[in-house]
């Protein structure tokens, strides 16, 4: 049975991160593939013995430093490797090409670094960047890249700049693994509710927000999402504010009052995991999200999906799916991406199987 190291953000609260593990984990399972799930970033693991605030402030506090970040990941993986044996890794996937954060560009770097003086060959599966850039981040993202086997991104925005501005050809494209769920870890859907719900997902505001909204306060902000429900929703429509990641649950509390205020039918509903989450969908006509795997589920569960552009990759999703969505060809993309993994693998386990 190939034994194969996936190595992704599963482990968060972020349901987006856990819908990605899901679904590939459960595919290469179903396959009798060993899976060995490893988290791609661990920021403050290293202090453990202190208290938790304080942990926290001292994780912040070095991500600004790289030599730091590097030194801590590379030691981490290696210890780590020390003790599993591999046919082949899996990174992603999610935007972990991000041009101003060295905490998931260290992690990167050090797990291709590592792995490739193992000899164990690297896939990474639908991975996107954002729009930022620096040339001290590029080289060590070019130098990552260069070191795996295989390179599927999630969008085409993302295929153009690494093969137009990293000179990195064979990269291919498939949608999001997340957009193959319904077909391989679905929830139960034989149930039919009455779909009357509008769901929205905020984010936390934060300054950056008025470059690609041009909104100036948080209220402008609220503002803004308002006029988005009332503009694709009727005016006595009742709606949901919820999360998929727990650092923006005081924000969306907030918006439902501030909602509510303006005289909304608005309230918060809380969806700690995976399958509430889903089960809110199966109410739900509408979703307006800031959050692309919120989107993407939707459409998986037959919602109208508005996309709230606060990064260039909701643009793009914009343009790429929520427009235009296909359902049965872009699930079977995602499904091909899958399969193709399934291929590379078993070439990996019969190289090793050779050599030994």
């Amino acid at each position: 049975m190939p034994r194969v190291l996936l190595i992704n953000q599963g482990h968060t609260s972020n349901l987006g991160d856990v819908a990605i593990n899901t679904v590939i984990t459960t595919f290469l399972k179903n396959h009798d593939i060993d899976v060995i799930c490893r988290p791609f970033e661990e920021r403050v693991e290293y202090f453990s013995f202190l208290p938790l605030p304080i942990r926290l402030f001292v994780g912040k506090c070095i991500l600004h430093i790289e030599a730091i970040i590097d030194l801590l990941n590379t030691l981490r993986i290696r210890r780590y490797l020390k003790t599993v044996s591999a046919s082949a890794a899996v990174i992603g996937g999610g935007e972990l090409l991000i041009g101003q954060h060295p905490g998931l560009n260290s992690a990167f770097f050090c797990w291709t670094r590592e792995l490739h003086k193992r000899g164990i060959p690297i896939v990474v599966v639908g991975v996107s960047r954002d729009s930022t850039r620096h040339p001290r981040f590029d080289s060590r993202y070019i130098q990552a890249l260069e070191k795996c086997s295989y390179i599927s991104v999630r969008d085409h925005s993302t295929q153009n700049f690494l093969q137009d501005a990293f000179h990195i050809r064979d990269v291919q494209y498939a949608p999001d693994v997340v957009f193959s769920y319904r077909s391989i870890a679905s929830e139960d859907t034989s149930v039919q509710y009455k779909r009357d719900l509008t769901l929205c997902v905020p984010m936390a505001y934060s300054v950056s927000l008025s470059t690609f909204l041009g909104v100036a306060s948080e209220d402008e902000y609220f503002d803004y999402i308002l006029r988005l429900i009332t503009q694709h929703t009727s005016p006595t429509a009742r709606v949901a504010f919820t999360t998929t990641t727990r650092e923006d649950v005081d924000t969306a509390n907030r918006l439902a009052r501030y909602a509510t205020e303006h005289g909304l039918d608005a309230r918060y509903i809380d969806a700690p995991s995976l399958t509430s989450f889903i089960a809110l969908l199966s109410k739900t006509q509408l979703v307006v999200s800031c959050r692309m795997h919120a989107c993407i589920l939707g459409l998986e569960y037959d919602c109208k999906v508005v996309p709230i552009p606060i990064f260039e990759k909701l643009s793009v999703f914009q343009k790429e799916y929520a427009d235009g969505y296909d359902a049965g060809n872009t699930s079977a993309l995602s499904l091909q991406q899958l399969e193709k993994l399934i291929e590379l693998l078993a070439a990996y386990q019969t190289r090793v199987e050779k050599r030994s």
